[in-house]
């Protein structure tokens, strides 16, 4: 079961710019298609860089044009557990894409020695390879297998697990419930940190709010500490540098929310210091990448979770969840 973010998110355009939008995405080039068991794979190219698709919804790229290159921008808050947690060694990704961030990860940090990367879909591991440019190496390892099976049976303990699970635009439900976040605490170090990309309306503090509202209540029930990166940088950039809107849509946004089950020390003073300790070489990256604007958007508001539910996956088998998902989120 797949939970979409237009369930309760309406993207509104600034005038003129749903039709500068519609220019962007008509100006792409089909490179390669392929029918896998899960989706229609396309590889298009524009103005912009080149981009992985399921059906007709982005799902992963490379962005190379005015000034921006290297992930789509969302992806660079994955980055900043560097920041927090100094020995990071062991890292594990659900869901590949098209593999540019195990790259940006390894330029990063010269003492991480295992990236294990776990991707249900080989059509997915082939086109990265052919298309994106990802390398299989000593450190990193691409396991052909469903992501929540995968961690039921892991007996490595991770220090950074990042979850980043999409399908035809869509959220699979079984990679947002409590029992999953279980499983996945299990087999994170004690200081680990998880990272997840999860969508939500622009006023996080919205009542219409109520999937994000409840994925956060569901984090909160699991690990100790929840830090919020709404991708307000992130997605300023893509609209606005990226695909040259006059500004980023309202209503959806991405969020990369972390967990851990551990005390977080978390301010941008101490990102701060902290970015100190790299070499040289990778300050220069972390530069060229504008890693102090995406540290600044760290959420220190209050985000009210009592008037909904924590998932289950007990709830999938409810017909009446899925037929009406948002009120049956609701407490009151």
């Amino acid at each position: 079961m797949l939970i979409y973010p237009d369930i309760e998110v309406e993207t509104s355009f600034a005038k003129g710019d749903e039709e500068l939008f519609e220019k962007f995405l008509n100006s792409e080039k089909e490179l390669f298609s392929i029918e896998s068991d899960f989706n229609e794979i396309k590889i298009v190219e524009n103005k912009a860089g080149k981009f992985m698709k399921f059906n007709d919804a982005y799902q992963a790229g490379i962005v190379d044009y005015n000034g921006c290159s290297g992930n789509l921008p969302h992806m660079n808050y994955f980055l900043i557990p560097f920041f927090m947690n100094l020995n990071i060694k062991n890292v594990l990704i659900l869901g590949l894409g098209s593999g540019r961030l195990v790259k940006d990860i390894l330029s990063v940090s010269n003492i991480v020695n295992c990236i294990d990367i776990v991707e249900i879909d080989d059509k997915v591991i082939n086109i990265s390879k052919d298309w994106f440019g990802f390398e299989e190496n000593e450190k990193t390892k691409v396991h052909l297998q469903d992501a929540r099976v995968f961690v039921r049976n892991s007996k490595k303990k991770y220090d950074l697990i990042i979850l980043d699970i999409f399908s035809n635009d869509g959220m699979p439900y079984r990679f947002m419930t409590e029992e999953f976040l279980e499983e996945i605490s299990k087999i994170l170090s004690k200081r680990g940190l998880i990272g997840a990309n999860i969508f939500s309306h622009s006023k996080i503090d919205s009542e219409k709010n109520i999937i994000f509202k409840s994925m956060l209540k569901t984090y909160q029930n699991v690990y100790k500490e929840i830090l919020i990166f709404p991708s307000m940088y992130g997605d300023e950039r893509f609209y606005t540098d990226i695909i040259e809107l006059s500004q980023k849509p309202e209503g959806l946004i991405n969020i990369i929310l972390f967990a851990s089950k551990s005390k977080l020390q978390a301010s941008y003073s101490y990102f701060e210091k902290n970015i100190n300790v790299f070499d040289a070489d990778k300050v220069e990256m972390l530069k060229l990448i504008g890693i102090d604007n995406y540290l600044q958007d760290l959420y220190n508001g209050i985000i009210n979770v009592k008037s909904v539910k924590i998932l289950k996956d007990e709830y999938e088998k409810d017909k009446s969840f899925e037929k009406n998902i948002l009120n049956y989120l609701k407490t009151g």
